[in-house]
């Protein structure tokens, strides 16, 4: 009875949290972020009516935020960051960004149908495990194929460039962008995101300490050659997530989001840099929702593209459409060189159109399923960072791109090979 007492008490801390979490993403928007970034479309339209609405929508992920915050399972911590980093601030650009009402319908029927199939699809039961005597050796040559392609690509494409500063990432992305790198080259460079935060806290946890310090250093090269911000952080998440991990920490993820609207209306209004605003609440938070507006307005009026862009290009199919995401970059933001990616709801209406509402939520649910069988058992620890990866890989790409290009399958198969402990997987450990 006490547990259950300390428990209800746990989780009414935890809402109040969320609550305020909100408020302060609401007062960042309204008093920064629109203020600072209104000139490339995070604009201020309050509407009292949507104000109310936005709050409903936010009660209605309460109960998904409870049930991921009680399991082990990978599936769980995606889908919690994803309601964190995407559903949240969707609420609150409902309420001040001027969204249409008829993208605020189609929103909220893809997260409500995605938040209903996440908890009412049945599951299959079994695991996906390679088990082998040799999996350790396994590991240690992907880990040392994903090395050499990034010492090679480093040489060869930014001249061993070492760098920790966020301040010429775009100059870095251009460069890489003009450069012709073969395609495997190019998959296994980009798969490396995903899979090496994983390889690093393995790392950790075995306590190879050499081998945690080079892993690092590939990482920052990662970095150095296009100056991704997604190996950035979640090579500095992998490391700091582990150390502070505990039963309660997934609780406690509000308090993380509350702090950090915090920091960036104090940095924002008191010191007057915008370092986490530009890099952070506004790329993470805001842009994806921004975007996916512009692709449902887009292909609201135009026809889907069927994935003939993505991997049915392979088969030979043509697209009607120059490369998407610039074509969005150009007709909404006047910034042809800009790649406006985003995912959930833009790869829905893209690819399939008003059906896709209703249909992608159905795949996204089975790979979450599928990811859970490749990782049962393992050490919640060893993958709470890369459920961020992964969820706001989510969040940026088309579903296919996040499966191919950015190394979701090879994931799978790294979480198949890694040995499992013998603690109860479905309660938190």
């Amino acid at each position: 009875m006490l547990l259950q007492v300390k428990s209800s008490v746990g989780y009414r801390k935890m809402y109040l949290m969320i609550f305020i979490y909100r408020i302060l993403l609401d007062i960042v928007y309204c008093t920064c972020a629109s203020q600072v970034f209104g000139y490339i479309g995070l604009t201020y339209n309050y509407d009292i009516l949507k104000l109310v609405l936005s709050w409903l929508l936010l009660l209605l992920s309460l109960p998904t935020l409870r049930r991921c915050t009680e399991t082990a399972y990978f599936s769980h911590t995606i889908m919690m960051f994803l309601i964190y980093l995407s559903f949240i601030p969707f609420t609150t650009m409902t309420a001040f960004f001027g969204f249409s009402d008829a993208f605020i319908l189609a929103n909220s029927l893809y997260w409500i149908w995605l938040l209903l199939l996440f908890n009412y699809l049945p599951r299959v039961k079994g695991k996906i495990v390679i088990e082998s005597e040799n999996n350790d050796k396994i590991l240690t040559v992907i880990e040392g194929i994903f090395a050499a392609v990034i010492l090679y690509i480093s040489w060869r494409y930014a001249g061993f460039r070492f760098t920790i500063s966020l301040s010429n990432v775009y100059t870095y992305r251009a460069e890489a962008k003009v450069a012709s790198m073969p395609a495997v080259l190019s998959y296994l460079f980009a798969a490396s995101k995903a899979v090496n935060p994983v390889l690093l806290v393995y790392s950790l946890n075995r306590k190879k300490h050499i081998n945690t310090v080079l892993i690092t250093i590939v990482q920052i090269l990662s970095f150095s050659v296009n100056g991704s911000k997604t190996v950035f952080f979640s090579t500095i998440l992998a490391i700091v997530l582990y150390f502070i991990y505990s039963k309660s920490l997934l609780k406690k993820m509000p308090d993380v989001m509350a702090v950090l609207c915090l920091l960036t209306y104090i940095e924002t209004k008191l010191i007057g840099t915008t370092y986490l605003l530009a890099y952070l609440v506004r790329r993470v938070l805001f842009v994806p929702n921004q975007l996916g507006s512009y692709y449902f307005d887009f292909f609201s009026a135009n026809p889907p593209d069927y994935y003939k862009q993505s991997f049915l290009r392979l088969f030979g199919a043509k697209s009607q459409y120059s490369d998407i995401d610039h074509m969005i970059g150009a007709y909404y933001l006047g910034k042809p060189d800009i790649g406006a990616n985003s995912g959930l709801i833009s790869d829905a209406v893209t690819n399939l159109g008003s059906a896709g509402i209703f249909i992608m939520p159905v795949i996204l649910v089975i790979i979450l399923r599928i990811l859970d069988m490749c990782s049962e058992g393992i050490e919640k620890r060893i993958y709470i960072s890369t459920s961020i990866t992964v969820a706001f890989i989510l969040i940026s790409s088309f579903l296919p791109t996040v499966l191919l290009t950015h190394g979701l399958i090879a994931l799978c198969i790294v979480l198949m090979l890694i040995p499992r402990n013998n603690q109860n997987v479905n309660a938190l450990g």
